[in-house]
C-alpha cells in the first residue's frame, strides 16, 4: 500500500499550529505504517471479517473527507487558480489521480 507523506505548506493565517485535518491524516498515515507488515493470514476467520467491515467504515470515512476538501477546493476555483483546464485535469496532474 503507498501512502502520502503529510507536508504542510502554511495555512494562510501567520501560524505553525497544524490544522485538525493534518493531524488527523498523520495520526491515519502513522496507525497504517504499524500494520504495513503484519500477516493477514494470522487473523481467524472472524476477525479477517471484522477487519474488512472496519476497514470499509474507515474507508468511508476517508473519502467523505476527501469529498469535503476537493468541494472546498472547487469553491476557492484552485483548480482555474493553478492554470489547469479543468478541475478533473487538476486532479490528474497536481495529485496523481486517474480520470
Amino acid at each position: 500500500m503507498a501512502t502520502a507523506t503529510i507536508e504542510r505548506s502554511g495555512d494562510g493565517g501567520g501560524t505553525s499550529s497544524v490544522d485538525p485535518f493534518a493531524r488527523s491524516l498523520q495520526t491515519m498515515q502513522a496507525a497504517l505504517a504499524d500494520v504495513v507488515d503484519a500477516p493477514a493470514w494470522s487473523l481467524t476467520d472472524e476477525a479477517l471479517t471484522d477487519r474488512i467491515t472496519a476497514t470499509l467504515a474507515v474507508s468511508a470515512g476517508v473519502d467523505e473527507l476527501l469529498a469535503r476538501l476537493v468541494g472546498s477546493a472547487l469553491e476557492r476555483e484552485l483548480a482555474r487558480l493553478a492554470g489547469a483546464s479543468s478541475p478533473t485535469a487538476w486532479l490528474a496532474c497536481a495529485h496523481g489521480l486517474s480520470r
